[in-house]
């Protein structure tokens, strides 16, 4: 067996290894795709272009991109493009691994191997999305909606954050409002049709296809101009009874400590039991953001204007999840055994149902209604012995396709 490295001891704990890469192969066990990125960039500054490949590796015959054009490109966006070549004076760790050991059989060598594979793919942590939002610098949206979690009063709960801030769901239980995944998708929702912050979702290399790699921080004011659009944004929702009874409670935890008769409820209490109130779920919440941000867009609606009419039917009850006389019952939860739903097929219905409601009902489109129907009656489709399928309606009974009716638009009752 014949060594493949030339090894020479300096000291009893010191080597120095010479790491002939010309008459040895090295092979990447873990972090391929930084290699193939660093193999790329090399490329383009070795051959002044960049050939996008098959995953055979093969060329892709008239997809490639010259160095003038990310140059360029990467000017537009105020990226300084002498960043190419300062990257490759980068100095990154690695930890090279022996294909085989000295007195090692083949069998044993494949053997070793496959469970050092197995074991850095097992032990390896996966990134939460919400712990992807608390460290990313370079997405707008993330930084604004991490921002406003850290200092907005809806945010603050008795002892701390009342966001879970890794997963993406929370339970009935739980005593955290939101998710920091939410919040994410909030911001992107409610800011990101907004004129002055469509250029946060440009990619550093949106070149080819519509598709990109990486996000370029926006400047200063414009992340400024997010948190004051998107603080606005929960300073309203804050005066929904729902929400000023959520922060009564915090307060009064704050000053007197959690004990019998406390004033206002809990997250926990408004998401569950009588109050079953869909704005405790983050399905709900991101599907709000979307539709107030369509109508503020296309029908030029108030922020103030649609919380003070949600307001009012949040009083009525029509904001309760698993209420047959509600408008969410069949689409945020299953009819026959109210399991909340939170595919993205449903939280479309639902942001639909909102622009209906809060936008008065689609008065010039009676073909977006008529679809709206069919959607509203295929998700609250009941159990029946007929051979024609039913749904609920808003009165709570089992009524045929023919018979089903939309609800009143809520702009047009007050």
């Amino acid at each position: 067996l014949t060594g493949s490295l030339h090894v020479e001891r300096l000291d009893t704990t010191s080597y120095v290894v010479d790491l002939d890469v010309t008459g040895t192969s090295y092979f990447a066990l873990d972090g391929q795709h930084r290699l193939m990125a660093i193999k790329g960039l090399k490329e383009l500054l070795d051959n002044g272009r960049l050939s996008a490949r098959k995953k055979d590796g093969s060329i892709i015959v008239g997809r490639d991109v010259t160095r003038d054009e990310l140059e360029d490109y990467y000017e537009k966006m105020g990226f300084d493009p002498d960043r190419f070549q300062s990257a490759m004076d980068e100095v990154i760790g690695v930890e090279i691994i022996p294909a085989v050991q000295d007195k090692e059989t083949f069998k044993q060598a494949v053997s070793r191997l496959r469970n050092i594979f197995v074991d850095v793919n097992e032990n390896a942590k996966r990134l939460e999305k919400g712990e992807l939002a608390l460290l990313e610098e370079n997405d707008g949206f993330r930084i604004v909606a991490r921002t406003v979690m850290t200092n907005h009063r809806l945010f603050e709960g008795s002892d701390g954050l009342n966001v879970e801030t890794k997963a993406s769901q929370i339970s009935e239980s739980s005593s955290s409002y939101t998710t920091l995944n939410a919040l994410v998708s909030i911001a992107q929702e409610y800011l990101g049709p907004k004129p002055e912050f469509q250029g946060w979702k440009d990619t550093v290399l949106g070149l080819k296809d519509g598709r990109g790699v990486g996000l370029l921080r926006p400047d200063d004011d414009e992340i400024e101009k997010g948190l004051v659009a998107l603080t606005e944004y929960f300073d309203e929702l804050a005066e929904l009874p729902s929400h000023k009874s959520m922060l009564e409670r915090f307060q009064a935890n704050r000053l007197i400590g959690e004990g019998a008769g406390e004033p206002g409820k809990s997250p926990s209490e408004l998401r569950g039991g009588k109050a079953d109130n869909i704005l405790f779920r983050p399905i709900a919440q991101v599907a709000l953001a979307r539709a107030i941000a369509e109508l503020q867009r296309e029908e030029g609606l108030g922020l103030k204007e649609m919380i003070e009419c949600l307001s009012f039917h949040e009083i009525l009850d029509d904001l309760v999840l698993r209420s047959k006389t509600a408008p969410w019952f069949g689409i945020l939860c299953d009819p026959i055994h109210g399991k909340v739903r939170r595919q993205k097929r449903y939280e479309d219905l639902c942001v639909e149902v909102m622009i209906y409601l809060l936008g008065g009902g689609f008065p010039e489109d009676e073909a977006r209604r008529e679809k709206l129907r069919d959607d509203m009656f295929e998700a609250r489709r009941g159990p029946t012995d007929r051979d024609e399928p039913m749904a609920y309606d808003l009165s709570g009974s089992l009524k045929t396709k023919e018979a089903f009716r939309l609800p009143d638009p809520w702009s047009a009752l007050e």
